[in-house]
C-alpha cells in the first residue's frame, strides 16, 4: 500500500483555496496533499484510535461485507456503514460493490503523512493563492463551530462531510473537510456529479 499526504489548514484559506482550484488559478501540484482537513482535530475524530484499529482488521482478515466485518469487529453494522461511508469519502478505505449488492471495505493506505503549518496564518510553502487577503477572512475561532458554505448550518462532527474540490464526475481526485455538511454534499453529489458529464 501507500501513503496519503494529508494538508491541515483553517476554513477560510481552505475556502479561498478551493476556489482559486475552481476557478483555474491555481492548479494542485503532485506534491502537494490529496485530502485536506480544517482542523487536527476534526482529523483525529475521523482517524480515531478506534477507527485505526477498524483500518488495521479490515486490512488484515479483508472481510467479503460489512456483515462479516460486524461479526469480527463487534460493532454493529449501521455504526461500521456510518463510520465507513465517512473514512471512504476522505479517501481512506473503499467500498466495493461486491456480490448482491454488498459493500465490501478496503484499505487504501497504510499510513498517512500530515502537511501543516506551525505558524498561523502563514502561506502555505508553494501554494501561491491569487486571492485578495480580504477574502481569506480572519482565522477561524477554533473553540467555535464552523458552517456549511451551501445552507449556512453549523456543523456537527457527525454532519462533516469529505468533498471533492472538482466533481468526481469530471476526475476530480482531492477532497476538502468541513467545507459543506454531509446532506448539501449529498445533494450536489446528485444534481451536480450527474448533470456535468452531459455538459457539452
Amino acid at each position: 500500500m501507500k501513503t496519503l499526504k494529508i494538508g491541515i489548514a483553517d476554513y477560510h484559506w481552505m475556502k479561498a483555496y478551493t476556489m482559486a482550484v475552481a476557478r483555474g488559478e491555481h492548479k494542485p501540484g503532485a506534491n502537494e496533499p490529496k485530502v485536506w482537513f480544517t482542523s487536527i482535530e476534526s482529523f483525529a475524530k475521523v482517524l480515531s484510535e478506534s477507527n485505526r484499529e477498524l483500518l488495521a482488521l479490515i486490512a488484515r482478515e479483508q472481510p467479503a461485507s460489512l456483515t462479516a466485518l460486524a461479526e469480527l469487529s463487534g460493532r454493529k453494522k449501521s455504526n461500521l456503514s456510518r463510520t465507513l461511508k465517512t473514512m471512504s469519502q476522505y479517501g481512506f478505505v473503499e467500498l466495493k460493490e461486491g456480490r448482491r449488492g454488498t459493500k465490501v471495505p478496503r484499505v487504501l493506505y497504510d499510513r498517512v503523512s500530515l502537511d501543516i503549518s506551525l505558524l498561523r496564518g502563514r502561506h502555505r510553502r508553494g501554494i501561491s493563492l491569487k486571492t485578495p487577503a480580504k477574502a481569506m477572512g480572519r482565522a477561524v475561532d477554533e473553540d467555535k463551530q464552523q458552517s456549511c458554505a451551501l445552507c449556512g448550518r453549523q456543523f456537527e462532527q457527525l454532519h462533516v462531510s469529505g468533498e471533492h474540490i472538482i466533481p468526481n464526475a469530471i476526475g476530480g481526485k482531492k477532497k476538502v473537510g468541513g467545507f459543506l455538511c454531509r446532506k448539501c454534499n449529498n445533494d450536489t453529489g446528485r444534481e451536480w456529479d450527474v448533470a456535468l458529464p452531459s455538459m457539452p
